[in-house]
């Protein structure tokens, strides 16, 4: 059905609804209607209740606009999306309470419920405003892999989600099977594998800095290679060195730092300075003068380095007057 034709269903069946508003079988039309358009998901779903609009395709696999209540639409089990901040629910609410739901979320239907593909932030400003219905447009049939897919690509046009949310979301993709590997992962998203691998190595980090992330007004600001050298950091400084990368990760989420100085804090802990190699210097002894005594007057060293140090006692004042400007000419020491 062209996208005019289904806007004229949609409001021929909320006239109607208006118009027939108090009588007991006001939604029975609605109802009948979904009863007798299979999914296309399950052969032997069960019947959905309390449809309040609903557009009529022309085949089980065509996609479809129904309105129902928010309450019975469950959320996409593989989202692309697992951060969610609230100041953007509340600002969707804020939009959607002026101006009405101007897009329709993307859902399936699985076992008689319909399942979100994409607009959770629509389905929370809906609940928050305890709005009665939520319009969705169902793609008949979706699969795992396709619920991800859609979300994915949506985010990525509106507002890309972060690199937390990647590394959840892929990560579940892979341990559930939805792909069987990384490489497999490549194409849907477009990033490497090794991209993918570094991007899920951040759910390593400790449970206080994702949750700093997640409470942050904007996770974006933690950039994957920021946030991988804070896992490289916490690598190199063990268990004990999380209070440290936490305030690293502060300092970064009020973007007073970059990866290069987590970078530069992993190698002071990874690779301290080396301690000098004591030197063992050739020592000459310089004997008393006669009539001075016996012993050593003092001594000269010479190290490898290039280094010579050279300690004398000198008794006679003029001696050691006559001995000085020999060493201030030779050396031209002022």
């Amino acid at each position: 059905m062209a996208k005019r034709d289904l806007r004229a269903a949609l409001n021929k069946s909320q006239a109607n609804i208006a118009s027939t508003l108090g009588a007991p079988d006001r939604f029975a039309s609605a109802a009948k209607t979904l009863e007798s358009q299979p999914t296309g998901f399950h052969d032997a779903a069960a019947p959905i209740e309390n449809v309040l609009v609903s557009s009529s395709p022309k085949s089980p696999d065509e996609p479809y606009e129904v309105e129902v209540p928010p309450s019975e639409v469950q959320v996409n089990p593989y989202n692309a999306r697992r951060i969610y901040r609230q100041d953007r629910v509340l600002a969707r609410a804020q939009s959607i309470a002026a101006l009405g739901q101007q897009n329709a979320c993307l859902a399936t239907v699985r076992n008689g419920q319909y399942v979100l593909a994409d607009g959770e932030y629509r389905l929370r400003a809906c609940k928050h405003l305890k709005k009665p219905t939520i319009r969705l447009r169902v793609l008949p049939g979706l699969t795992d892999a396709e619920l991800y897919k859609h979300s994915y690509d949506a985010n990525e046009e509106r507002e890309a989600q972060s690199p937390l949310d990647d590394a959840f979301a892929w990560k579940q993709l892979l341990d559930d099977g939805i792909y069987p590997s990384e490489a497999a992962l490549e194409p849907v998203v477009n990033k490497s594998a090794p991209t993918i691998n570094k991007t899920i190595q951040l759910l390593k980090l400790p449970g206080s800095i994702t949750e700093l992330i997640k409470q942050s007004s904007d996770p974006s600001k933690f950039s994957l290679s920021a946030l991988y050298e804070l896992v490289l950091y916490m690598n190199a400084a063990g268990p004990e060195g999380e209070k440290d990368a936490l305030a690293l990760a502060e300092r970064l989420g009020r973007e007073e730092i970059g990866r290069k100085e987590i970078t530069e804090a992993r190698q002071k802990i990874s690779e301290p300075k080396q301690r000098k190699t004591k030197e063992t210097p050739r020592q000459y002894k310089i004997p008393m003068k006669d009539g001075e005594g016996t012993g050593s007057a003092g001594f000269i060293k010479e190290f490898n380095s290039g280094k010579v140090a050279f300690e004398i006692t000198i008794l006679d004042a003029k001696e050691r007057e006559k001995l000085m400007d020999e060493l201030r000419e030779r050396f031209k020491a002022q």
